[in-house]
């Protein structure tokens, strides 16, 4: 049995005190707990994927895909005159201007009394003469698709476009100061904690919609918080799930959320078809009910062994481990659990630590492996600026991250581009999230990072290629079906990169460094309009973002491989 796990002799060291021979642990290996309790069992099957992997992956879609939802609108012009009882083209014609390109204005109408523009029979010849105003009375949206969204509901177009476009940034805002503080909470007080809360807020974000709906300011402030509390529940969910599973299955997993994170895109746009012909609230309502429910699975969703025992926390830790042991009917050998739980004292605050060890005897105290008082110190900001390996995989991966964020944008502004209706159109981007999911399980399988820099080449490829393609080659089919290789890519990238981050980044600060990731990402998300609006050529966005992933796939290879290796629990271990 010694044999099938990593020796104690791997993981200590002796030295010699007043008390006589005793061990100085410098590091713990908890991977080794699954070669008894089992990498994926019950216990995973029963309580990490329907409550990790399903919920969270599937949740945070939800509340990112609901402002594509209800922001939708066709075509739209200003609202004729009460006393108009039919509306047709020649009607229409009468009330509204036409732009250079001959088609009916969508926010102006013709400023003239209404019986005479009734009578009038000599309209067209008049209309040069006649004052142009904005929509005196209200907006007459196309309802052949959606009898009502938000947008439409409350004439957030014209004038007040700015309004909803304003509220979407404030969401991608939010998400930012949320990845941090959720990534602090998380490794603070505990991943469940963190995750929970992030939860929490938005589901009590989603019922407030219904107390003040049309408040534009409250809308504004509303989506600012819900980005906030959705902007770190995506990258605590995958940290949670990984540290609650073993080696061999730990690729599977971190795959798993971004096919679930497409079947949340895949509700979202059920929802949206089969509440088309209701008011806006009762597709929100859809939303907002599974965000509710999660909440209250709180006590039976388990929270990281491994960031338990980093922390110094044996007891909880212990706890946990129990759980599994239960439910997957194994055992922990005693002389593992000592090695954690010695571990554990070690990680305490050396106050803590002083008075575990004073409740006990000076025959068990004896027994206790203590490190040395300077190596309780807490991490600093110095000594992670100072590790240079540390920095260099930030580095990479932030550069990964920006084309991933600029890739993706990219792909969705040529999959836009599809000849199909607003709902097909978004089952088949839904769809290219567990595909990219599926081919990163086989491609990872082959190595994390030439499977990483294969996508990033292939997406930049695509996104270069698509610049070059006129749109009007073969219906603008081919187009699209190169954009949609691309955001596979792009897919299969997002889908592999959160278990290459977790298995780069050291456990005591691995939620902090996926979050500065994630930060820096959602930065790059928010340079896009600029780049799109700035661009003298309408093609050049996609070189941009194709030449970024070109880059951030060579850079790759400046990574380590990591598959198959122990989670590093601690800086040292880099």
């Amino acid at each position: 049995m010694v044999n099938e796990v990593t020796t104690k002799q791997d993981l200590v060291k002796s030295a010699t005190t007043s008390e006589g021979s005793i061990d100085i642990v410098d590091e713990f290996n908890f991977d080794q707990v699954w070669q008894y309790v089992g990498s994926f069992s019950l216990y995973q099957w029963l309580i990490v994927v329907p409550l990790i992997v399903c919920f969270v992956g599937s949740l945070c879609a939800l509340a990112t895909m609901e402002m594509v939802f209800l922001g939708v609108y066709t075509s739209y012009h200003c609202a004729l005159p009460p006393l108009l009882k039919e509306t047709n083209s020649d009607t229409l014609s009468r009330y509204i201007p036409a732009d250079d390109q001959g088609n009916l204005e969508s926010c102006k109408m013709f400023d003239v009394n209404t019986s005479q523009t009734i009578n009038s029979s000599n309209t067209q010849s008049n209309n040069n003469s006649r004052i142009v105003t904005d929509c005196n009375y209200g907006i007459e949206f196309d309802q052949s698709v959606f009898n009502e969204t938000y947008l439409m509901r409350y004439e957030l177009v014209c004038d007040k476009a700015g309004e909803f476009h304003l509220a979407q940034s404030l969401y991608l805002i939010g998400t930012l100061p949320g990845a941090v503080v959720s990534s602090l909470i998380a490794d603070r007080y505990g991943r469940r904690i963190s995750l929970y809360m992030g939860f929490a807020t938005i589901t009590v974000l989603q019922i407030l919609m219904f107390v003040a709906p049309g408040d534009q300011i409250f809308f504004m402030i509303q989506r600012f918080f819900l980005g906030f509390g959705n902007g770190g529940c995506y990258n605590v969910g995958v940290i949670l799930a990984s540290e609650l599973i073993g080696i061999a299955h730990r690729s599977p997993i971190g795959l798993a959320f971004e096919a679930t994170y497409g079947m949340g895109m895949l509700y979202a746009t059920l929802c949206s078809y089969i509440f088309r012909h209701l008011p806006w609230y009762a597709f929100h309502l859809s939303q907002t009910i599974p965000l509710a429910v999660f909440c209250f699975t709180f006590f039976l969703c388990p929270d990281s062994p491994r960031w338990f025992i980093s922390v110094g926390k044996w007891s909880r830790a212990h706890v946990e481990i129990e759980r599994m042991e239960r439910m997957n009917k194994k055992t922990v050998p005693k002389e593992i659990l000592d090695e954690l739980r010695t571990a554990a004292i070690n990680n305490m605050p050396e106050t803590r630590k002083q008075q575990f060890i004073s409740k006990r005897s000076m025959k068990e105290s004896s027994a206790i492996l203590v490190k040395d008082s300077a190596s309780d110190e807490s991490l600093s900001y110095r000594d992670i600026l100072l590790h240079k390996e540390f920095i260099k995989r930030v580095i990479v991966m932030c550069v990964i991250w920006i084309a991933l964020s600029l890739g993706w944008i990219g792909m969705i502004l040529g999959v836009s581009d599809l000849p199909t209706d607003f709902f097909i159109t978004n089952v088949i981007l839904a769809s290219t999230e567990p595909l990219g999911a599926t081919l990163g399980y086989f491609l990872q399988s082959r190595g994390r990072r030439p499977s990483m820099s294969l996508v990033l080449i292939v997406a930049g490829i695509c996104c270069v290629t698509c610049a070059w393609i006129p749109h009007e080659l073969a219906n603008g089919w081919l187009k699209t079906s190169v954009a949609m290789a691309g955001k596979t890519a792009i897919s299969t990238a997002y889908a592999m990169i959160f278990v290459y981050a977790i298995e780069l980044y050291p456990t005591d600060i691995r939620a902090q460094a996926m979050a500065f990731n994630f930060i820096v990402s959602n930065f790059a998300s928010a340079v896009v309009p600029l780049i799109r609006f700035s661009a003298v050529w309408n093609q050049l966005p996609f070189v941009i973002y194709g030449c970024i992933c070109l880059v951030a796939g060579a850079l790759t290879f400046l990574l380590p491989e990591t598959i198959g290796k122990p989670l590093p629990d601690i800086l040292a271990n880099l």
